[in-house]
This record gives structure tokens, sequence and C-alpha cells, in this order.
């Protein structure tokens, strides 16, 4: 890699005008071109860090002549955290991500004089190179590929443009379930360790606190999550209609989402207590869901709707046992799912065609647990109908984002796309929600 401030001059030039003037007195426009400008001078900056940090990682091996420990450090990684002023796990991504720039030895065995290989990671390359693509976005599609066999370069390239409109939560997410789909038995062996490595302790502190640890596998925290993450959702539901129907603040529960979990975990063990009682709170099911030829196969990859990674086939049919877990199988029979003006709430049956489009919050993609079915149309404004086509599953933030800052939202061939509200640098495109954003397949175009 080659010294290039390209990128670092282009990036300043944008906000040398404003130089000097205080950030109270910029326009909103003023102040988004600073952040945008600052942002991809952040990733030159970082581009550069990237490549002198692998370099100095180069030449402090024993061979190369250990210069990082002739400047008085035990290794790289310390030199490189110290000198730019960062923790070492920082400094190691640098690394990686600068090892991602450098000439792969291994692409040219018998190169010729003069001959430079190419990066082992040419699209991740070219987006830092170009301040594209962050430190940590590289590092998690690096990872994810180190881990995969065979030819890795279009799932490559597919995560650097991704990486280009995803948050670094999607792209976690995405990279993830790209790696389960080509490390099937690898996933299977992570679970069996993971269901042998489950724990449960408890310890007794200071002040009468007793700290509970747990470590789950998939099979064994999915009941769990659903039963407290349900109970968690019911009591902030109740609490939002107490304060639109003006109840005293005094008198609304004022408990936070981490003490309901512990009262909702409290209940479920006095339940068991006294199992001639009824218990309390809502009632609750797991989804698993999974193709039908991957659940027919020894080898596949499914879901479920409390865990946000992707779990084996063969965890999945196992849960599947339990006749508290709904197994949706894709490909089978259907239910009917359109109910028109008859019916102000979404059936469950609708609830599950929806996660089944959306996967959770079809805007900011967390799990389905923390999510309601909305009307697009609204039921009482505007006379929406109570069907699939008129239904999109968000979580409470966003669906106060869609309804108090102007976006909208379409359904167009049983796909969700978000149009923004007019505003400072931004265009009105259409964004592509729900499952299909997460599809590495799919080019995200325009509706």
């Amino acid at each position: 890699m080659t010294l290039s401030l390209t990128v670092l001059d282009a990036s300043t030039a944008q906000v040398r005008p404003l130089e000097g003037m205080g950030f109270k007195a910029m326009s909103d426009a003023e102040l988004l071109q600073v952040q945008r400008a600052a942002g991809a001078i952040r990733r030159a900056a970082d581009a550069i860090l990237a490549g002198s940090s692998a370099e100095i990682d180069e030449r402090s091996t024993i061979e190369a002549g250990r210069f990082a420990r002739k400047e008085g450090f035990g290794n790289a990684i310390q030199m490189v955290a110290q000198t730019v002023g960062i923790s070492p796990g920082e400094a190691g991504r640098l690394v990686d991500a600068g090892r991602a720039l450098a000439p792969d030895p291994e692409a040219l065995p018998s190169q010729e004089p003069g001959v430079v290989a190419p990066p082992r990671y040419p699209h991740v390359a070219a987006g830092i190179a170009a301040g594209t693509l962050s430190i940590e976005q590289s590092s998690i599609i690096t990872k994810t590929l180190q881990t995969l066999r065979g030819d890795t370069a279009e799932l490559e390239q597919k995560l650097v443009e991704a990486a280009g409109r995803m948050s670094l939560r999607e792209l976690k997410l995405t990279a993830h379930r790209a790696w389960a789909k080509g490390s099937t038995e690898e996933l299977e062996q992570r679970e069996r360790e993971a269901f042998r490595d489950r724990t449960l302790s408890f310890t007794e502190g200071e002040r009468g606190i007793t700290v509970m640890t747990a470590r789950l596998d998939p099979l064994s925290a999915a009941p769990i999550k659903a039963m407290i993450e349900a109970q968690v959702r019911a009591e902030l539901r109740t609490r939002r209609t107490q304060q639109d129907e003006g109840v005293p603040a005094d008198m609304i529960d004022k408990r936070t989402v981490a003490q309901i979990r512990v009262d909702a975990l409290v209940m479920i063990a006095r339940h068991c207590m006294s199992c001639d009682q009824p218990g309390s709170g809502p009632k609750t099911t797991v989804v698993v869901r999974v193709d039908q030829d991957q659940l027919e196969s020894k080898l596949g990859v499914g879901t479920c709707d409390e865990l946000q990674m992707p779990i084996s086939a063969s965890t999945l049919r196992r849960m599947a046992v339990d006749a508290q877990i709904l197994p949706m199988v894709m490909g089978g029979g259907s239910l009917p799912v359109d109910y028109g003006r008859a019916l102000r709430l979404h059936t469950p049956y609708q609830r599950l065609a929806l996660i089944e489009r959306d996967g959770g919050c079809a805007f900011c993609h967390v799990p389905p647990s923390y999510c309601d079915t909305h009307h697009i149309q609204w039921w009482a404004r505007d006379g929406g109908r109570t069907d699939l086509s008129n239904g999109v599953i968000l979580c409470v933030s966003c669906h106060h984002r869609i309804h108090d800052d102007g976006w909208e939202v379409e359904i167009k061939d049983d796909l969700v796309w978000f149009l923004p509200p007019a505003g400072i640098g931004r265009e009105r495109k259409p964004i592509l929600g729900g499952l299909a954003a997460l599809d590495l397949d799919r080019t995200p175009v325009s509706a």
C-alpha cells in the first residue's frame, strides 16, 4: 500500500470554508455537511493508520528485526495502541484492516520480480483505500470471510456493497447469516458445544444482592427469552395505554425493562412451585422457521423469532418436538390471512405471516418479541383494512418515527418500502425494509 492523501484532502476541502465557525452558528445544512465530511476524514485517516499499522506489525516479527521491541514495546499491537491513543482491541482491528490492503503473498506463488500481488480481499481493500469502508465494517467482513472455505470473492463484494447501506449491527447480522449458510457443519458443532457448556450459577454478594449468571444454548434460551420478553412487551403496552388515557403519572408502573424481566422470572418460578394455580402473564409461543428442503436434509439453517442469529436445522427439529413451539415450514399450506374491516387487530396467524416477511421490525430489524403489528393505513383515521397488504411489523421506536417524522410505508410485490420525509440533504428515495433488506442476493433499488 502507498500513502495517499487524496481522499483526506478532498474531504477536508469540503468544510474548509466553514473553518472557525461555531457549531451553534451553523445552519442545519452546514452542520450536516461538517458531520459527513468528518466521517469521510476519519475513514481516510483510518486507511492511513491501517496501512502503517500493518507495516509496523510486519516489521515487528523476529525475522524482520522486532521493530516494536526496539522502540520499547512488547509487541506491535501495544505500539500502535499507545502511539495512536486507542485500545489494544482497536489497534488489532487496524492491523487486520491493513493486512487486507497488503498484497497477498499466496496470490502469486511464483511471482516474477516487479509483479505486485493483489490484496487478499480486494473489495475490502478498495473500500478502505477510498474512504468508503470503516475499520469496524472491514473487520466484520474479513473475519467472516476468514472462517469460510472455498472462493469468497462474490460474498466479499456483496458484503462490501451492503456495508454502504447497513448499520454496523445489520452488517454483523447479515455477515453471520452468510457464514451460517456456508458453514452448516460448523454451526451445528458450535451449538453442540454451547449445549455442553450451558451454565447457570448464583453468587451472593454485598447488600443481599444475588447475582445470577447464565450461558445458554439456543435450545435453552428460546423459551426463556420468549416468555420474559412477552411479559415486558405486555407491560410496556399497558403503560402506553395508561399514558394515552391520561392516567396520573404516579399511578403508572415505573419499573425499568430490566426490573420487569426479573419480576417475570420470579413469576415463572412461583407458578412452578404451585402448579395448581393458573399462571399470570401473556400466553407465549416460540416460533421457529426453516425451509422444507432444509428441514428434510441433514444440514440446513433456520431461524427462531426469539434469537437473531441463525441456528441449524437439526436444532430446529429438536425444538419443534415441544408442543409449545410452533414450526413454520416455508413451502407448506397457508392459512386465511385477510380480514378486511371485521377485526381491529391483526390475528396471530397474520402476525406470523408478517414476521415471515419482515423478520422483526421492518425498519431497524430488532427481534419480533420487541415489536407489534401495525396498520400502514390507520384503522381508525384512514379506514385501513386488517389485511397483510396493510400490515407491517414495527418496534415502538420505529412506529413513532414513522408517524411523528413524516415517513411513509408502502408494500409492493410483498416487499416493504420506507419513503423518507423531505429534509436537509436527503433524497426521497425509497428504502427497502424487512428481511429483504438483509438479503445479499437482492439489490435494494428503489421501489
